[in-house]
């Protein structure tokens, strides 16, 4: 109700805050799936062809996705 009243004069704060709430879950989702991955190739057959796979997709990723 109180959206729906915000609404009618305009203001969309709510809707930024739910972007950046969603945002910030899949930065969240996305960080989390590559320390598990971390964790898998730590204990993995590195010479398995889904093992180097995954090895690859964890190199190109972690930067980018890793807190710094």
């Amino acid at each position: 109700m109180l959206r729906g009243d915000i609404a009618a004069f305009g203001k969309t704060d709510f809707d930024a805050a739910d972007s950046e709430s969603q945002s910030l879950d899949v930065r969240r989702a996305a960080e989390d799936a590559v320390r598990r991955a971390a964790g898998v190739l730590t204990f993995a057959k590195p010479d398995e062809p889904a093992v180097q796979e995954l090895r690859r997709l964890y190199d190109a990723v972690a930067s980018l996705v890793l807190p710094s």
